[in-house]
């Protein structure tokens, strides 16, 4: 039997594996440009989205801003500190956990603060979990809280939701509606209807 693999057999698979070698080099030559472009392109998206988020970044610092000295002049019971916050349009509007607690414009808001801090002997407010959500050239505010408050020398706790609507006028973020409730206590966990009264 002859020998197959003679110099010259031998000579020619080395230049074919030379040649194929050679031409895999060239192809991730080639590639690699466009793999770089594809990353610079990639990078130019997120960079044009940057300015975006940072604006709105931007806003949830102020509306958050806005919000807890609300909550540091409700505590001081700063009337006229805590009425800046509002919008002074008349379709500004208040909702509040008492069956007569529905105000409609300024002189309306004004009265149902001046009635809380008339009854209360002191409250404090705290956050106990809070979001911002954008909506448009407006902002939501929503919060869980836990107010504690002395009323008649008698302290309490009382815990609630805050849903607050915040719009820029002149660039400040006022309130322009407000809602205070509180879970009923007739709805158990797990139930979305309370209990029928007996």
């Amino acid at each position: 039997m002859k020998r197959w693999l003679t110099p010259t057999v031998l000579n020619g698979i080395l230049l074919c594996c030379f040649v194929f070698g050679h031409s895999r080099a060239i192809d991730a030559q080639a590639q690699a440009p466009a793999a770089e472009t594809s990353a610079v392109k990639k990078e130019t998206t997120t960079d044009r989205s940057s300015p975006q988020k940072e604006k709105e970044l931007k806003i949830e610092q102020a509306v958050r801003e806005t919000m807890n000295r609300f909550r540091d002049l409700y505590v001081k019971k700063d009337l006229e500190g805590l009425m800046a916050l509002f919008s002074d349009e008349e379709d500004v509007f208040i909702y509040g956990s008492g069956v007569d607690e529905k105000r409609i414009g300024p002189a309306a808001v004004r009265t149902q603060f001046e009635r809380d801090f008339a009854q209360v002997d002191s409250v404090s407010v705290h956050y106990d979990w809070q979001k911002v959500i954008m909506a448009g050239n407006a902002a939501i505010f929503v919060a869980d809280m836990t107010m504690q408050y002395t009323v008649n020398g008698e302290k309490a706790t009382l815990s609630g939701r805050f849903t607050y609507i915040l719009q820029q006028q002149n660039d400040r973020w006022r309130i322009k509606v407000g809602h205070f409730s509180i879970p009923t206590p007739s709805q158990d966990e797990g139930q979305s209807f309370p209990r029928k009264n007996k």
